[in-house]
Formats: structure tokens, C-alpha cells, sequence
């Protein structure tokens, strides 16, 4: 009846400690998803438009996306993903009215094309032309 005793506490407190430290892993990963996505939101090297591939190339060293399976981070970057567009979307657009200025600031005629106007002195060496890529340039001149 001892040893029964005795087995009955062992297995109680062996339960109490695979309980423990099942939260505890849980917890750890809560806060590996967390710091996950704090690192993607805190990002300004993803650009206007993020994509998980270049997040991976960005981030693929660092410890804190190192510290998710694969699947967990696929799904911590599904959860901050439409955040990250919405984010780039409103970056790209404040670029393209910055852009907008500067060429209302060259006193373009109507007729002018991007070829012409890229060539001037000083136009692509501004930041405001800088901040955005040729394709979005020649979209953000076009409309």
C-alpha cells in the first residue's frame, strides 16, 4: 500500500510538471510569435509592397524568426500581412504625392514624357523621385 501511496504522489506531481512546463512552452512561443511580428511591423526595409519572400531573405538569420517552425511563422506572417500591405500601401501612396511635387515644381508642360523629363538635371537624385522604383515612377508620371 506504500509504494502505491508512493507511485500515486510520483505520478501526481510528474502530471503537475508536465502541465508546468507544457504552459511554459506554450508562453514561449506565444511570445516567439510576438516578437515576430513586432520585428516585421517595425520594418522599413520590406517596402510598399511586403511579400513573405523577401521578409525571409531580410530576416532569415535573426533570432526571432528563427524562433518559430515553419508553420507557426507562415501563419504569424498571415496574421500581419494585410497590416503590412495596408501600411505600404498608404507608404506608397504619401511617396507618389511627394513625387506629384516635384515634378508640379519642374513646371512640366502637358506633353512632356518620362524619358525627357527622368534626363533633366537633378530629377533622379532627388529623394523624392528616389523614394519610389521606375515602374512606380513611370505609373505615378503617367497619372
Amino acid at each position: 500500500a506504500l509504494f502505491g501511496e508512493w507511485q500515486h504522489e510520483m505520478g501526481s506531481a510528474d502530471s503537475e510538471l508536465r502541465q508546468r512546463l507544457r504552459r511554459e512552452r506554450k508562453e514561449a512561443r506565444r511570445e516567439a510569435r510576438r516578437a515576430f511580428a513586432e520585428m516585421l511591423r517595425a520594418s522599413d526595409e520590406l517596402g510598399p509592397r511586403p511579400s513573405f519572400s523577401a521578409a525571409r531573405t531580410l530576416y532569415g538569420d535573426d533570432p526571432r524568426w528563427r524562433a518559430l517552425e515553419r508553420q507557426e511563422r507562415d501563419e504569424a506572417w498571415d496574421e500581419v500581412e494585410e497590416e503590412l500591405a495596408a501600411r505600404g500601401k498608404a507608404l506608397l501612396k504619401q511617396r507618389e504625392a511627394s513625387f506629384h511635387e516635384l515634378l508640379v515644381g519642374l513646371g512640366l508642360a502637358g506633353d512632356e514624357a518620362w524619358s525627357d523629363v527622368r534626363s533633366r538635371e537633378g530629377v533622379l537624385a532627388d529623394p523624392r523621385c528616389k523614394a519610389l522604383a521606375e515602374p512606380e515612377r513611370r505609373a505615378a508620371f503617367a497619372a
